[in-house]
């Protein structure tokens, strides 16, 4: 049977992950507002199309 692990040791891995934790919270921020900026660019790409599309139906 495994030995069980200390305090030291589970407190020393509980900090660790803690940390890995806000280290993946915040690349999870980063990716997001990045999502968000592509997702308004694509609004604004499709609005222009739009705009182009209508533009060349009316001359």
């Amino acid at each position: 049977m495994d030995t069980p692990i200390l305090r030291a040791e589970h407190e020393e891995f509980r900090r660790a992950m803690e940390v890995e934790n806000r280290r993946l919270e915040d690349e999870n921020n980063r990716q997001n507002h990045r999502i968000e900026v592509l997702e308004k660019s694509t609004e604004q790409i499709q609005i222009l199309t739009s705009s182009v599309e209508k533009l060349a139906i009316s001359v």
